[in-house]
């Protein structure tokens, strides 16, 4: 359950359109069972733990060619330059490194248009496998032990696609319930 709402919360940071989810969409996902295989469970998207060789906790200071374009919460938001702008034939409208205490910790990729959009979910199925999707919904899930990624159709109708490091996740929920703990103890 813990998992669910994190990912909720960092989901809805980068994909606006994620907040309009009904409140039980991420407790039908099958999240609850880590060691279970499942429809949308991808032992490459561990194998590759990141995006185009860029690998998830690398610190910001071996990347090269980042500029900062702002922060989202505790995260701090770049872009590479210059950075391929195409997957496959699907052009790309946005690359997006997020990182958390100087580590690489989520990345989001946006584009829009209907081929691209369909493009982009075929690139991702043949690197992670079949995702999980409920046949009326506009999301589709990776899931593997140590990241995941969630495809979505933002209320605009571009798409995007957010992978994250579950790793940097659970450190980020460590670190959230120590600044309560600490907080609450103040009062």
């Amino acid at each position: 359950m813990i998992r669910c709402v994190i990912l909720l919360i960092l989901c809805c940071a980068y994909l606006p359109s994620l907040a309009q989810l009904p409140d039980d969409y991420f407790q039908k996902l099958p999240l609850s069972q880590p060691d279970t295989i499942h429809l949308g469970f991808s032992e490459e998207i561990d194998k590759r733990y990141g995006f185009r060789g860029l690998r998830f906790e690398t610190p910001f200071q071996q990347i090269k060619g980042l500029q900062y374009t702002g922060s989202s919460g505790p995260h701090k938001l770049y872009r590479k330059v210059p950075e391929n702008k195409t997957l496959g034939n699907c052009k790309l409208d946005a690359v997006l490194y997020a990182f958390y205490k100087g580590r690489l910790a989520s990345i989001l990729v946006t584009t829009s248009g209907d081929d691209n959009s369909v493009e982009l979910i075929r690139m991702l199925t043949l690197a992670y496998g079949e995702p999980f999707h409920e046949e009326e919904s506009d999301k589709w899930l990776w899931e593997g032990k140590k990241a995941v990624a969630l495809f979505g159709v933002n209320d605009d109708g571009s798409t995007s696609v957010y992978i994250s490091s579950k790793i940097m996740s659970t450190q980020l929920e460590r670190d959230e319930n120590t600044r309560r703990q600490r907080a609450a103890s103040g009062l």
